[in-house]
């Protein structure tokens, strides 16, 4: 990073690994050499991705301090059995939680939405949409679920014909018609 700022005119990092909250130690070493050698010294803000489970009030405050302007957030959908569904246990409770406490430290937040799930119904996805419009996210990513081959979940789609093609056949992944 500091070549980075040293070498180039940048005007904020983006840092695009969710596996930068996890370990809390590490994460309070990134935040302090951060701010003493970047953000205060080059006034340099950084964006980075999180899990919801890994941010608190505390940590969001050194976050902030650290020259965070944003932290994006795999949410993925409004519904909590959905949410399940593909192994992400986190509740709405949490997720409204971490971003009242974002709020509060002027963090931007961003969340990713997956459209598309095989047990997405009309109303799971109003409950999204409502989900989205409490949260108040500044930026929301909508993108569409994706089963990769060799997942678990592309083995329940595969058994349960939701694929039109074989997309184990990369020339099939074109979503424009010819």
């Amino acid at each position: 990073l500091m070549y980075l700022v040293n070498n180039f005119p940048v005007r904020a990092i983006n840092i695009d690994d969710d596996e930068l909250s996890f370990d809390r130690s590490w994460l309070n070493r990134f935040l302090k050499l951060y701010k003493e050698n970047i953000f205060d010294t080059k006034n340099i803000p950084f964006i980075f991705e999180s899990r919801v489970d890994t941010i608190d009030d505390g940590i969001a405050k050194a976050i902030k301090e650290s020259g965070c302007i944003e932290i994006q957030f795999g949410i993925e959908t409004g519904s909590e059995i959905l949410r399940h569904s593909i192994k992400k246990n986190i509740s709405n409770k949490q997720i409204i939680s971490v971003f009242d406490v974002c709020r509060k430290y002027k963090i931007n937040t961003y969340a990713y939405m997956i459209l598309g799930f095989p047990e997405e119904t009309p109303e799971t996805l109003a409950e999204t949409f409502k989900f989205m419009a409490r949260i108040k996210p500044r930026l929301i990513r909508p993108t569409y679920l994706c089963p990769v081959p060799g997942s678990e979940l592309y083995r329940e789609c595969k058994q349960d014909g939701l694929f039109k093609n074989d997309i184990t056949d990369l020339k099939s992944w074109n979503s424009v018609p010819p």
